[in-house]
């Protein structure tokens, strides 16, 4: 891959990127024979991160068009021949899916500080494709990056758009409390409500695909970050009518990071 930083400053930076990659994945089949998805891909991407003067405001953005090659380096082709492919994938046309199809990804994040202790924060991340795509390259909608009171990757659909909105509250009322060296809890500790809502549509569906599926979810979470110490415990219940795969209402979703 290549990157160039086009500006870099204390309330703005932009950078452009560009990527070739050779993708495989294969899934073993119980019944019948295993499948494979090979893809060559190219992409372009940019992206920007800028702050108010008071940084109130934080907001960071990325757009990324990605475009897939049949039969390079060993990459798929469609045809209508079971025989002559072990992609994943068949369309309802009686296509399977080849190498070749192109896409755009958006990613915007908008932090706003009501106050020094409260916080909001808009999620937005979409795709768009009117390709038949495989599973490494469709968009998952739910899980803890999109809607939380769904298991991760519930859904993998052509097209989507994830949203979400967080309350975030440095711990109200003892924000000034004395935690840890010479950090106090509001530094440390941070309380979240969020509601999340996503949305994902299927190019050349089969009869037994569902086209167009709806996930939404609300919940609420505690994060913990202390030098390179970090941790998040959320948990989540749906809101429609979709029932969760797994069954689990609500959800939970627990992380822990260290930087070495």
């Amino acid at each position: 891959y290549w990157r160039h930083t086009f500006q870099r400053s204390r309330s703005f930076n932009s950078y452009g990127l560009l990527q070739f990659s050779r993708k495989s994945a294969r899934l073993d089949v119980t019944e019948g024979e295993d499948r494979a998805d090979e893809l060559t891909v190219a992409s372009i991407e940019t992206g920007f991160d800028w702050s108010s003067p008071a940084r109130r405001h934080l907001v960071s953005g990325r757009v990324q068009y990605s475009e897939g090659f049949d039969g390079l380096l060993g990459a798929m082709e469609p045809t209508r021949d079971p025989a002559e492919t072990d992609t994943s994938r068949r369309g309802g046309s009686g296509v399977y899916a080849g190498g070749q199809f192109a896409k755009t990804n958006l990613g915007y994040d908008h932090w706003y500080q009501l106050t020094p202790k409260h916080t909001l924060h808009f999620s937005l991340r979409a795709q768009d494709s009117n390709d038949l795509l495989t599973s490494l390259e469709q968009m998952s909608i739910g899980g803890p990056n999109s809607v939380r009171a769904y298991s991760t990757s519930e859904f993998l659909r052509d097209k989507a758009v994830s949203g979400s909105v967080e309350w975030l509250l440095r711990a109200p009322g003892f924000s000034q409390w004395k935690a840890f060296g010479n950090r106090r809890w509001g530094e440390v500790l941070q309380f979240l409500f969020f509601v999340d809502y996503a949305k994902g549509w299927l190019n050349d569906p089969l009869v037994s695909d569902r086209e167009v599926v709806s996930l939404s979810g609300m919940g609420a979470g505690v994060r913990f970050q202390y030098e390179k110490f970090s941790a998040r415990f959320e948990v989540a219940s749906a809101l429609g009518d979709e029932p969760v795969g797994n069954e689990r209402d609500p959800q939970y979703f627990f992380e822990l990071n260290y930087l070495f």
